[in-house]
């Protein structure tokens, strides 16, 4: 998770960096632009969103399975 954030940062980073080198695009492109930050934004914040939820069963997961074999067992 901490990994994800930095990539979005580095992306953060890279963007202000192109704008200060590259003259300003015209409005359509900079609205693509944008619009692909967004994109990808909401693609890294679903990965950390799925991968909590996969944590979040298997440890629920396992915690059934510790009771099934002390009462089983």
């Amino acid at each position: 998770m901490h990994y994800l954030g930095h990539n979005g940062a580095d992306r953060l980073n890279l963007r202000v960096a192109r704008a200060k080198r590259d003259p300003p695009d015209d409005i359509v492109e900079q609205m693509r632009n944008e619009a692909q930050f967004l994109v990808d934004r909401a693609a890294d914040q679903r990965n950390v969103a799925d991968a909590a939820e996969r944590c979040s069963s298997a440890s629920t997961t396992n915690r059934s399975r510790s009771l099934s074999t002390r009462w089983f067992a």
